[in-house]
């Protein structure tokens, strides 16, 4: 009988070591142990707490009240009483929140009510501010219909980028009949309103100003204000056969322009406000971390549900109501160490970026997630949660969590320190500062200064800082010396 084994040195048994990698392979059953971990319901919970927002925070609770009758939900934190001296930290919790119209310590005697929030009042459009000028206008209800669509179909930056064909058709009038309509609300205020591009924008406000013959109107055409834009004022004037200071000057003119008029609206959308999940505030012991009182959410469970449930005689409610004060009293211990934990994340993140919160932005200390979870005694992925779409509030504004994790961009030579991309952007500020404003220093030339100071960096990451911090490349941060040969030079126009 056969044990099913191929002869030792037969073709098949070398085919078979081939296909196995050279061993030989035999089938039977084997005892191994391991460890698997298995992801329940409330290990999900758990997670997903930490990484929520104050506002999902929020909505989730408001969410669970409505599935488990048990569970009530304060939206308002509790009124927890507060130790005398925390009340002076109290007091810059309330002046960081800000929003509130606060009144004076005198006036506020007696009083039993919170200050009052300030009403929110109505924002006018920009549709809405020409609208209101054409009021008076002699129209007919035709025109007056195709003006309101017009003043409505303006972007944002107050350009019409629309079709007057199309306006004229969709009307049943003709073109001339729109653009005559569109003339008219070009006339309004904003200056610039109704422009189909930058150059008419320009050339509306030049105009509205009586400087149509003037050379900045000359200019606001699109190769002029390329050349404009470059600095590149020596070019302007000889082509356009003036003087270097008349070229300066109009340029000084079109730079008063609005190039933008419509801005001032904001396009008629509401602004999104962002509550802050903690305040970063002075003390005696300096810089502290404490969590916002209106993020910090509470649920309670209902009395009522708790007296039935020791008195119920009837077992199946018993134990549903059971169960769910388990379920209410496993997400209370979750929002509690939510808070446990970003608390203690942010104790850090106070410690380590001190210089920050005493000197403002462009002053964070190299900072990684993985140092952040070490020196918290976490996991990485716990970190990530708690900085997940969390804002904190101090002097300087209004941050996210995560601004505050920076890497090291360069170790300086000269001290061994390790420098984050805001030190290299303040010492490239502070050498662009010092330049020589008539010839000013190349990208090249910059990387070299940065070396001479122990930076080393390659020329295409200044060129990316600089973009960054919004400063001009060299021509664009050239000033223009008048020369006295063209003090008086005649223009050739």
């Amino acid at each position: 009988m056969s044990n099913g084994r191929q002869p030792y040195g037969s073709k098949r048994y070398k085919r078979d070591r081939r296909r196995n990698g050279g061993e030989s392979v035999e089938m039977g059953q084997c005892l191994q142990m391991s460890q698997r971990q298995t992801v329940t319901q409330r290990m999900v919970q758990t997670v997903s707490v930490l990484g929520m927002s104050a506002d999902e925070l929020q909505a989730y609770l408001e969410e669970k009240s409505l599935e488990n009758p048990v569970i009530i939900c304060d939206a308002e934190q509790e009124n927890l009483p507060r130790k005398p001296n925390d009340m002076e930290m109290h007091r810059e919790e309330e002046w960081l929140a800000g929003g509130y119209c606060l009144k004076s310590r005198r006036d506020r005697e007696g009083e039993d009510t919170e200050p009052e929030m300030p009403e929110a009042s109505g924002r006018e459009s920009l549709a809405e501010h020409l609208q209101f000028q054409l009021l008076d206008g002699d129209y007919t209800a035709k025109e007056r219909e195709i003006l309101c669509f017009l003043t409505e179909d303006l972007d944002s930056r107050g350009y019409f980028r629309d079709d007057t064909g199309r306006v004229a058709q969709l009307f049943s009038v003709s073109r001339s009949c729109v653009e005559q309509l569109l003339a008219e609300i070009r006339m309004l205020d904003p200056a610039g309103v109704g422009a189909s591009s930058l150059e008419e924008c320009l050339r509306l406000q030049l105009e509205a100003r009586g400087r149509r013959d003037s050379l900045a109107f000359r200019l606001c055409e699109r190769r002029w204000l390329r050349l404009l834009a470059g600095n590149r004022m020596r070019e302007v004037a000889e082509k356009n056969h003036v003087s270097l200071r008349e070229a300066l000057e109009a340029y000084g003119e079109i730079r008063e322009m609005n190039p933008l008029p419509g801005n001032a609206w904001g396009g008629g959308d509401e602004p999104v406000y962002i509550r802050p999940d903690a305040l970063i505030v002075r003390s005696d012991k300096g810089w502290t971390a404490i969590m916002a009182g209106n993020c910090r959410p509470a649920i309670r469970t209902d009395p009522y549900y708790r007296k039935l449930m020791e008195t119920t005689g009837d077992p199946e409610l018993k134990a549903y109501l059971r169960k769910k004060t388990a379920e209410a009293e496993e997400l209370r211990r979750d929002i509690q160490n939510r808070e446990h934990t970003v608390k203690a994340v942010l104790d850090l993140l106070t410690e380590r970026q001190e210089e920050f919160f005493e000197k403002g932005p462009g002053h964070r200390n190299p900072l990684t997630l993985e140092e952040l979870a070490e020196e918290a005694g976490v996991h990485v992925s716990t970190v990530s949660r708690v900085l997940r779409r969390k804002y904190l509030q101090c002097a300087w504004g209004v941050y996210p969590l995560r601004y505050f994790l920076a890497g090291t961009a360069v170790r300086n030579r000269k001290t061994g320190d390790a420098q984050t991309r805001d030190a290299v952007q303040n010492v490239l500020a502070e050498i662009i500062r010092l330049e020589d404003k008539g010839d000013p220093y190349s990208d090249l030339a910059l990387t070299q200064k940065l070396k001479e100071r122990g930076i080393c960096v390659s020329r295409r990451t200044v060129n990316k800082y600089r973009t960054l911090m919004g400063i001009p490349d060299r021509a664009g941060r050239k000033i223009w010396q008048i020369p006295a040969s063209e003090e008086h030079k005649v223009s050739g126009m």
